[in-house]
C-alpha cells in the first residue's frame, strides 16, 4: 500500500524483508528507544534478539519513504506477553488479540502521520487474520504516544512497573507502563 500524500510505502515485515533490511530496522529500533528525553539503555544485541523474536512469533509493517525505513510496528499474539494481567481481563481473548510490542518512528518523520498510518495498516492486517482485539503497552511519560493511542480508540485497562536502565548503562529506574486496549471493528 502506498500513501500518495506522503509518498510512503507500507510493507509487511516478513523473513525476506528482515533478511534484507534487518540492520536498518535494528538501527531504527535503537534510535527510537535509546535517544531523546525518554531514552533507556538497550544493547544492540538485546534489540536484535527482540526483533528476531517478534519476527518469529508475530508480524509487522514498515513505512518506507525514499527507500528508507521511517517507521515500523511489530506485534505478536497477546499470550506471549508474560506481563499482561490477563486474569484481570477475561473478556480480552488471548488467542484473538494482537499485542503491539513495538511502534517506532524515525525522529525526522515524527508528527507527519507515519505512526497513525502504520497503526491503521497493521490493525487492518490483523483484523483480516481473525484478530478481534489489540493491546499496546506504553510508558506513562510518553505523552505523545498516549495521545496517539487514545486518538486511535485505545482505552487504558491496566498498568505495571518495569525496571529499566538509563542510557548511561548503569543507573536503574522504574517505568510505569500503561496497557491500552482496542476492539478491532
Amino acid at each position: 500500500m502506498v500513501d500518495e500524500k506522503q509518498n510512503t510505502d507500507f510493507r509487511v515485515i516478513d523473513s525476506s524483508f528482515f533478511s534484507s533490511r534487518g540492520q536498518e530496522l535494528l538501527q531504527l529500533y535503537l534510535l527510537a528507544f535509546t535517544s531523546g528525553e525518554l531514552a533507556q539503555h538497550i544493547s544492540p544485541e538485546s534489540a536484535g534478539a527482540t526483533l528476531k523474536e517478534l519476527l518469529q512469533r508475530g508480524s509487522g509493517v514498515a513505512a518506507i519513504r525514499n527507500e528508507k525505513i521511517t517507521g515500523a510496528i511489530l506485534g505478536m499474539p497477546l499470550g506471549f506477553d508474560r506481563k499482561f494481567p490477563d486474569g484481570q481481563h477475561p473478556a480480552i481473548p488471548l488467542e484473538k488479540t494482537v499485542y503491539i510490542a513495538e511502534l517506532m518512528v524515525h525522529p525526522a518523520t515524527r508528527g507527519q502521520g507515519v505512526a497513525s498510518e502504520l497503526m491503521a495498516v497493521f490493525l487492518e492486517n490483523e483484523k483480516t487474520k481473525g484478530n478481534t482485539d489489540a493491546v499496546i503497552r506504553v510508558w506513562n511519560e510518553n505523552k505523545g504516544a498516549l495521545h496517539l493511542y487514545r486518538k486511535q480508540g485505545f482505552t487504558e485497562i491496566a498498568s505495571i512497573i518495569q525496571k529499566k536502565i538509563k542510557p548511561d548503562g548503569v543507573t536503574r529506574f522504574q517505568m510505569n507502563k500503561i496497557y491500552l486496549h482496542k476492539k478491532l471493528e
